[in-house]
């Protein structure tokens, strides 16, 4: 079993991402890709990753702003 690493908001603050946009790049990614959903009460979900898996998006990410399909990276907070 695949541990979790980091939750999406920890990923998006890290790529300098906006955590929605950050989760329809990565709504594709498979378990094998290193993408989980952690499920919380209720219906209540969080996309997370594996270790591995913090690799994947930064590679969408890049890929998305080489092509000119991305917004400029969000701004850092302080």
């Amino acid at each position: 079993m695949a541990a979790i690493s980091a939750e999406i908001s920890r990923i998006a603050t890290l790529f300098g991402e906006d955590e929605e946009r950050l989760g329809e790049l990565s709504i594709d990614m498979l378990p094998e890709d290193g993408c989980l959903s952690d499920h919380g009460v209720g219906e209540n979900s969080v996309c997370a990753f594996t270790r591995f898996g913090i690799e994947c998006p930064r590679d969408i990410i890049d890929e998305v702003r080489r092509a000119g399909r991305a917004p400029p990276k969000a701004a850092q907070s302080k």
